[in-house]
């Protein structure tokens, strides 16, 4: 889509994880896709991010968890380009934006020309109701060896949806945590 907006000129383009260029010379470090290496990539299409140039605005979705993607969205950076890094997103984005019930909302605003970053912040905050991304979330807390904040989430999760593995998995880290001699704070009110 990146690289035949130059097609239509004053476009939106919301791209989702794309490729700027998968010409070897340019992007020889990304090794997916080794079957469209034969592929020429240096004619007027070849470079996705020179081709959004005609585009009014253009609004790039990646995961920087996801090293190449963060690499490719790079390359598209341009003043008149929003990158929204979406962590722990990952693939494929449609069906992940399509669970969380925003796909067509975000699609629906871009086409009406009422699309920018902070709408797409407000319709992407839902992913703190998505048991995907929550999991995902409570797994690199675990790995970078954070238990309160572990413990934290996973009472937050507990409280505000029904998810037993997440109050499990607090039972278990609150007794780690008094092992260390730490408790939690209590909950704050909701409003």
């Amino acid at each position: 889509a990146a690289a035949f907006s130059v097609t239509a000129p004053g476009c939106t383009v919301f791209a989702l994880h794309p490729q700027a260029t998968l010409d070897p010379r340019l992007a020889g470090w990304d090794t997916r896709f080794r079957d469209m290496r034969r592929i020429d990539f240096t004619s007027r299409y070849g470079f996705a991010p020179e081709m959004i140039e005609g585009a009014e605005t253009a609004f790039i979705l990646f995961d920087p968890d996801l090293p190449f993607d963060a690499m490719h969205a790079a390359l598209f950076y341009r003043t008149h380009v929003t990158l929204l890094p979406c962590r722990h997103l990952g693939e494929p984005a449609t069906a992940v934006l399509a669970e969380m019930g925003i796909l067509e909302p975000i699609l629906a605003d871009a086409c009406a020309g009422r699309f920018d970053a902070l709408a797409f912040w407000r319709h992407y905050r839902t992913r703190r109701n998505l048991p995907r991304y929550l999991r995902a979330l409570s797994a690199r807390l675990e790995e970078a060896q954070r238990p309160l904040l572990n413990a934290l989430l996973c009472r937050n999760v507990a409280e505000r949806l029904n998810a037993p593995r997440f109050r499990a998995r607090l039972t278990q880290l609150e007794q780690k945590l008094q092992e260390f001699g730490t408790v939690l704070p209590p909950s704050r009110p909701r409003a």
